[in-house]
Order: structure tokens, then sequence, then C-alpha cells
């Protein structure tokens, strides 16, 4: 016990320094550690509850892909659903006018159901080439509207 009474009284300074500092990065880690802690769930967080009552079957997709691959102006159709946002990605073979396709867009959602149309958003990427100039019109359906807002470049 004298000489704990030895160390104080000689590095009174020194030890309360070292205690301030160890408290300051204690208080410091209890204050960072919850903002960069891993938390186990969705990257999405609670956005896609109820997503599975009205999940895109395959089948629709593949529908959806037939309306495009039966037309002989397109030549690639890519579909990617991520979440509740539903990506169609059409490319159009050479001097194929954009707007042709564009305005055969809407018949795709007879696919889906009111439930689907009314949780799911939609973006439709097309894309084609006249002459050397190539040319992309993006359109979008929110879950909420009726029709498809399209780029300006339409």
């Amino acid at each position: 016990m004298k000489k704990l009474k030895k160390i104080w009284k000689n590095n009174k300074i020194a030890i309360l320094f070292t205690i301030v500092i160890i408290l300051i990065l204690v208080i410091g880690l209890l204050m960072i550690y919850p903002l960069y802690s891993t938390k186990s769930g969705s990257d999405y967080g609670n956005r896609l509850d109820g997503i599975k009552k009205v999940a895109i079957k395959n089948n629709v997709t593949d529908e959806v892909k037939k309306i495009f691959k039966e037309d002989e102006r397109i030549s690639k159709v890519k579909i990617n659903l991520k979440g509740k946002l539903y990506n169609v990605v059409l490319t159009l073979k050479d001097e194929t006018e954009l707007n042709e396709i564009a305005d055969k867009i809407p018949e795709i959602f007879t696919n889906f159901s009111e439930e689907q149309l009314s949780f799911y958003d939609f973006q439709i990427f097309i894309t084609g080439k006249n002459g050397e100039e190539v040319k992309t019109i993006i359109g979008y359906k929110n879950k909420k509207s009726e029709s498809i807002i399209w780029s300006n470049n339409k």
C-alpha cells in the first residue's frame, strides 16, 4: 500500500492525464460504435415489407420478354428486378425509331396485377442507333402514377 501511495504522490499529473485520455477514448468509442456497427437485416430496412405477397414471378417476366422478342425491331431485351424497382432495358436494331417502341411499352402492364402495379416502380430504357448517333430514352412509372413519364429527348 505504501508503494501505491508513493507512486501516486510522485506521478499524480501523469496518472490523472492517463485516466482522462482512457475515459475520452472509451466515451468516443461508445458514441461511434453504434454508427458503424453492422446490423443484421436487409439493406432496404423495412421498405420491402410485404413484397412476398406481391412478388413478380418468372412467368410474368417471361411474358414481358416475349412481347419484345416477337418484335423484329428489337435486338436485345434485359429485365432486372431489384427490390421494388422493375427495369426493362431494350436495345433496338439500327435505324429503328425509338418512339415507335416507346408507344408499345404500356402493353407490358397488362401482365401485372393491380397489387403489383401499386407496389413496384417501373423503369424502361430504350437505346437505339440512327446513323452514327446513339440515342437513349428513359421512361419511369411510379407505383402511384397511372402513366409513364418519359425523358425529355423522346
